[in-house]
């Protein structure tokens, strides 16, 4: 198995048994990640149960607030634009969470690409060959942590519109993590005993290889 701590390069993996099994260009994400959202793996699942527990939370604050008094609906509809604002605003959090586990993956150097028209940030590792495991962590790490910040930010502010505020933008946020619960989902679902991926961004591509035994 690839160790996180060996700086295996692309051309030695055939040299190590393992063979191409998907190519991914950066510029046509989606139906990638949409084919692995319909595939309904564990991953997806965890991550529907993520969003439901989210939409529960916020209903309870809300009937809580409610039954005590405390605010209205026009409260609830006055947190939705500040929500959406504070999604805006961690979203360089978000990608820099994903370069800061590549950097604990032994990644020498990470590099971010924005696409404006279809709406993506994507945190890149240039030709640095990650295992499975570790790439969990990488793409889990932004959705553990900044989840983890907005549940203590409306634990620790009683006051109604920011409690909303913050379990608003945890819902978006969750939402948003979609396209990250898939590439997990694609790797979990893989077969084979062994998967790692690299980003080339001169070819503008990720690559997926495999080894079955």
């Amino acid at each position: 198995m690839i160790s996180h701590r060996k700086n295996i390069q692309p051309e030695e993996l055939p040299l190590l048994g393992f063979r191409m099994a998907d190519e991914l260009p950066h510029a046509d994400l989606m139906p990638f990640l949409m084919h692995y959202v319909r595939r309904r793996g564990l991953y997806i699942w965890l991550w529907m149960a993520a969003i439901a527990t989210n939409v529960f939370l916020l209903a309870a604050f809300v009937a809580w607030h409610l039954a005590k008094g405390t605010a209205d609906f026009g409260t609830l509809a006055k947190a939705v634009v500040p929500a959406m604002f504070l999604l805006v605003a961690l979203i360089p959090l978000h990608e820099w969470l994903h370069g800061l586990a590549y950097r604990w993956a032994g990644a020498p150097k990470v590099s971010y690409i924005v696409n404006w028209k279809k709406l993506y940030v994507a945190a890149l590792a240039d030709r640095f060959v990650i295992g499975r495991r570790q790439f969990y962590v990488v793409a889990l790490t932004p959705f553990v942590f900044i989840s983890a910040l907005l549940l203590i930010a409306t634990s620790l502010i009683g006051e109604p519109l920011w409690q909303f505020t913050f379990l608003i933008s945890l819902l978006l946020h969750t939402l948003s993590c979609l396209g990250d619960f898939a590439m997990i989902n694609y790797m979990h679902l893989r077969p084979e005993k062994e998967a790692v991926t690299y980003d080339d961004n001169e070819k503008g591509m990720s690559f997926f290889w495999v080894k079955d035994k």
